[in-house]
């Protein structure tokens, strides 16, 4: 305000440039040139920069400058300012940003980047397939019982139990021993933490899906354990922890269904739910949803079974097997499963 009171004699200028000396930012310094002068402007706001992304005018370009710059380059100066007062409005009403976009009303469905993202998405990418569940929850199964038995008695994926065993241990003085459980549940956290950043940064590839850049991470990381000493057992634990937060973060759903591959607990609850639910109302799809709960839950147990076995024959090497049922659920991924495609 005192550059505009002492440079410009209290008068807002209409060039860009002594806007932007006089203290305006760019997004600001636009919308004055387009909306108060009539003059061409391009004005970055988080409607613009969503929409023109999803659409594929940009790719990937998050930074308002290097949007606003990218803008010029394709929009034609006189229609700038317009063009951002539409995308504003389009962003509200149509391609909003808490909930997904209403695609069944958008005008610009059929020219829209987000189109080739839903058809690539309507030919069956096996990341929530049935198949998949079934390796990767045999593996969970297998990591968590492997744990336990080769790995201090610590739970892999049973985060639960190792609070549980922390408070314990907390309270009685034992200080090394909680310690043993405490690092687990960190990397678990961390797990989580490094999963949403991979999907953040990867979920609009079209070469590799981010859930296999997460699945190869967990196969290198439990290569390196089955590697392990029993004397390093605290990381080794560490990794499984990680590797385990990484795959219930990544695969949360299949065939539509909100389903865990790596704990019980939230799938026993929902299948007793769904099967209650269905006795009272002879709703079959609550029927086929509880057994399909159930079934997760069964191969669970079998993944449990099989480390319990192979822990008895090949020991700390048996971690190796669960590293094969994520490879071979990292290859099923690039296969293609045919579903119907539906606007919503």
């Amino acid at each position: 305000m005192r550059i505009l009171r002492d440079e410009y004699h209290g008068e807002v200028p209409d060039d860009f440039d002594a806007l932007l000396t006089s203290g305006s930012r760019r997004k600001s310094a636009n919308l004055i040139m387009g909306d108060v002068f009539g003059k061409p402007a391009i004005v970055t706001d988080t409607h613009c920069i969503r929409l023109v992304n999803r659409m594929g005018l940009v790719d990937g370009i998050k930074e308002p400058k290097k949007v606003e710059m990218a803008l010029w380059k394709i929009i034609p100066p006189e229609e700038g300012s317009s063009f951002c007062h539409r995308l504003v409005y389009h962003g509200r009403e149509i391609c909003t940003a808490r909930t997904a976009p209403y695609c069944d009303r958008c005008c610009l469905f059929d020219i829209c980047k987000k189109k080739r993202c839903l058809e690539m998405k309507a030919k069956g990418q096996m990341s929530e397939s049935m198949p998949l569940a079934i390796f990767l929850t045999l593996a969970g199964g297998l990591q968590d019982a492997y744990s336990y038995n080769c790995r201090g008695k610590v739970f892999a994926n049973a985060q639960t139990g190792n609070i549980v065993l922390l408070g314990q241990n907390l309270a009685e003085g034992n200080w090394g021993v909680a310690l043993h459980y405490l690092i687990p549940l960190l990397a678990f956290i961390s797990g989580v933490y490094v999963a949403v950043r991979i999907q953040n940064l990867c979920k609009e590839s079209e070469k590799i899906h981010w859930r296999q850049i997460v699945l190869v991470i967990q196969i290198i990381l439990l290569f390196l354990v089955g590697l392990f000493p029993q004397s390093m057992n605290v990381p080794a634990n560490a990794m499984m922890s990680f590797s385990c937060a990484m795959q219930v973060n990544a695969f949360r759903k299949f065939h539509g269904i909100p389903c865990a591959t790596t704990m019980c607990i939230g799938n026993m609850r929902s299948a007793t739910e769904m099967l209650c639910k269905y006795q009272v109302t002879g709703n079959q799809e609550l029927k086929k949803k509880s057994m399909h709960y159930y079934f997760v839950i069964l191969v669970f147990a079998v993944g449990a079974a099989m480390g319990a076995l192979f822990s008895r024959q090949i020991g700390d090497r048996t971690i190796w097997i669960a590293a094969i049922l994520l490879l071979a659920g990292f290859v099923l991924m690039f296969i293609k499963e045919d579903r119907e495609y539906v606007r919503r």
